[in-house]
């Protein structure tokens, strides 16, 4: 969120110049309205208005930029408020069956078994996912390590062709030095 309120901010300033910019050239374009009595060439406002409309062309994209930006991150607030509520309603969900569960096993001893079963059937599902969970770590990490050892081979390797590239460049260079005093030596 920091990082959008500084675009945000940082937008405004170049919106706040580039409206600076535009009253300036508006006003440059009413003093050459009058021909020599401002001292301006009409090559000069020509080229004047040339960059005023260039800047009104960044300030309409950088505009259009903002608003998709903005629109952007109001789908994904909303979308997020929406996962947060949903994950609220399945876990009072999930503590209230559960807290249910456990409550009629305390007070029914006929159903004692039945409960007790079901409640091992979630541990082990819970189990499962925690296990399940694990693995998919253990791999995201392996995967990390990978790209790493993967990028520094990249590195390594990019490093030999520079080398290699600058001894082609030093024997082509010694190669025409030789010939050329082979040349000299001729003459």
């Amino acid at each position: 969120m920091a990082t959008f309120t500084r675009v945000i901010l940082q937008t405004n300033d170049v919106l706040a110049v580039y409206s600076d910019i535009c009253a300036k050239l508006h006003h440059k374009l009413l003093v050459q309205k009058q021909p020599e009595v401002s001292g301006i060439s009409k090559a000069n406002y020509e080229e004047l208005y040339r960059k005023y409309e260039e800047e009104r062309a960044k300030h309409s994209k950088t505009s259009s930029a903002l608003a998709a930006e903005r629109e952007s991150k109001e789908c994904l607030q909303a979308e997020l408020n929406v996962l947060r509520k949903q994950l609220e309603r399945e876990k009072d969900t999930f503590e209230r069956a559960f807290g249910l569960l456990r409550s009629e096993a305390l007070a029914d001893s006929s159903r004692t078994e039945d409960l007790l079963a079901k409640c091992t059937a979630l541990e082990s599902l819970c189990a499962r996912k925690d296990k399940e969970l694990e693995e998919k770590d253990q791999l995201v990490s392996q995967l990390h390590q990978k790209i790493h050892s993967n990028q520094q081979t990249h590195k390594h390797e990019l490093r030999e062709l520079n080398i290699k590239m600058q001894q082609e460049v030093y024997m082509a260079r010694r190669l025409a030095e030789s010939t050329k005093k082979s040349h000299r030596t001729r003459k």
